[in-house]
């Protein structure tokens, strides 16, 4: 009936136990849970960008801020422990509710 997208989810090491045994859900306003900002609101937020969500897969982040605006860049660390990163590669069902704020999409 809709059609599907592809898109990324990228979370801490730690966390993909949990996902794996039940699923990706959201976890905006649960205390302890929610480790980012919900700045687009709550749901599972996933992008197009495999870059993107690899910010999201480890617990540092660094940004690099130049005078010119297209060389400001973010960078994620590998899990020391590790020294890994994790992805998922997520089909979503695009039926009219994903909140598409450029490379940043947030699913109910």
């Amino acid at each position: 009936k809709y059609p599907t997208v592809f898109a990324f989810h990228g979370s801490r090491t730690e966390n993909w136990h949990r996902i794996l045994r039940e699923g990706i859900r959201t976890m905006s306003g649960k205390h302890g849970l929610q480790l980012n900002g919900a700045v687009h609101g709550p749901g599972v937020y996933l992008s197009p960008s495999g870059a993107r969500s690899l910010l999201y897969s480890s617990e540092k982040k660094t940004s690099c801020f130049k005078e010119n605006r297209s060389e400001n860049m973010e960078y994620f660390q590998l899990d020391p422990q590790t020294g890994s990163a994790i992805l998922a590669l997520c089909e979503v069902i695009d039926d009219g509710r994903i909140q598409k704020h450029a490379d940043i999409w947030v699913a109910p």
